[in-house]
């Protein structure tokens, strides 16, 4: 749910992602993050595949999406106010189970978008694994 992170690491650098581990550490001590379980998504980067250099060129990706998660960016000021951090573990809960019933059907995160107001998209869809890694 770190929306900056995300975006680096999948739209920039070219990571795809098809796997996710709740809670990873356990629930947070980070004020930062209020209190939410520490759930992590696996990066992969396919360092030769032509999605990593087209991307490190600086080409544009043509991307056949089938469904997107979205991250307001109010989730920010959800985990740091008392009032409204339900808000941020529901919506943590509902992404946390459509990533993964996304990758149980064999979707991929293979892009990232954010809007102009800050809200971020993982985008889903087929991956093939290129024949070199």
């Amino acid at each position: 749910m770190e929306i900056k992170n995300a975006y680096l690491n999948i739209a920039r650098l070219g990571a795809i992602v098809r796997r996710y581990e709740p809670d990873f550490y356990g629930p947070s001590s980070s004020p930062l993050q209020g209190g939410l379980p520490t759930d992590r998504l696996y990066a992969e980067w396919w360092l030769r595949s032509p999605r990593v250099t087209g991307l490190l060129r600086g080409e544009p990706e043509t991307l056949q999406i089938l469904e997107r998660v979205i991250v307001p960016h109010t989730i920010y000021q959800w985990k740091q106010d008392e009032q409204q951090r339900s808000l941020a573990h529901a919506l943590q809960r509902r992404n946390r189970e459509a990533l993964q019933s996304a990758f149980h059907r064999g979707l991929t995160v293979i892009g990232y978008e954010r809007d102009r107001d800050g809200n971020g998209s993982f985008l889903l869809g087929a991956w093939n694994e290129p024949d070199e890694a």
